[in-house]
């Protein structure tokens, strides 16, 4: 049975999975709906609580890029090793539309239990499956793909998601075009780099946006700061200032030129 995909952010998406005591019907029935939304969703990869279920149960298939691959079941995985690093792009079906470059593990080795509990190990290594183990696992420690990217951008995606979420209750044009999104998204590093790119494009001026205001905020809190700490020589110039006017009066009508004073360094540059 295909189930509804839950849409960050939500809930059950930032809870610890339970771990399954005892692999039986009813775990192997979440397994057969687990697959079948993925695949319905055109998915790579799909865990336990993007259907609703706080339970750690994932399942993958990356045969789609991977031939040689695949449907794998995994039931209570554990990362037991890792090792290097790679930058991966990924989306995410509980965040379509959204592709982001992310850090991973180069190596992963995997322990679990298979669709009829018995351990098994797997391991992978500068892959799709790579990624798409480690991303489904986050998934049941709470996790989700935005949240190793930075604030600024986590909270650009969150409005966006939020915006998407509630366009589909209200119904309309709004929720097919999201439907159709959920459709064509895929787990990690499904979308092409040519649509990842126009993702970004269409993004960048609202990011653009977003960094200026939170930098022009940042300058004049700071210089609120600076001249809070340099209040008392601002007045002593000040002060200064005014004697150096009534001076420069003084000097009115003649053929040369009052003294100049030496510059001093103001908050921010010369003062």
């Amino acid at each position: 049975m295909v189930r509804e995909i839950v849409i960050w952010p939500d809930p059950i998406l930032k809870k610890v999975a339970a771990p399954v005591e005892r692999v039986d019907d009813t775990i192997r029935r979440l397994l057969d709906d687990m697959a079948e939304t993925m695949y319905a969703a055109d998915g790579v990869g799909l865990a336990a609580p993007q259907i609703g279920e706080s339970r750690q149960v994932i399942v993958i298939d990356t045969s789609p890029r991977q031939p040689e691959q695949k449907l794998i079941h995994l039931v209570n995985p554990q990362i037991v090793e890792t090792a290097g690093t790679m930058v991966y792009t990924e989306g995410c079906l509980s965040i379509p539309g959204e592709a982001e470059e992310v850090d991973r593990a180069a190596k992963v080795r995997v322990r679990a239990l298979d669709y009829h509990g018995k351990p098994f190990e797997i391991m992978a290594e500068l892959d799709l499956l790579a990624v798409a183990l480690q991303h489904e696992i986050d998934h049941l420690l709470g996790t989700v793909f935005v949240d190793h990217l930075s604030s600024l951008k986590r909270e650009l995606i969150r409005r966006r998601m939020k915006k998407a979420k509630a366009e589909r209750a209200a119904g309309g044009a709004g929720a097919a075009e999201g439907a159709d999104e959920v459709r064509r998204a895929s787990q990690p590093a499904a979308f092409s780099d040519d649509e990842a790119h126009k993702r970004r494009a269409r993004a960048a001026p609202e990011e653009r946006a977003a960094e200026a205001h939170f930098t022009g905020a940042a300058l004049r809190g700071s210089h609120r700061r600076c001249a809070e700490q340099h209040s008392d020589e601002a007045a002593a110039r000040s002060r200064r200032s005014c004697a150096d006017t009534r001076g420069a009066r003084r000097w009115r009508g003649s053929t040369s030129r009052p003294p100049a004073r030496s510059p001093r360094a103001g908050c921010g540059g010369p003062g």
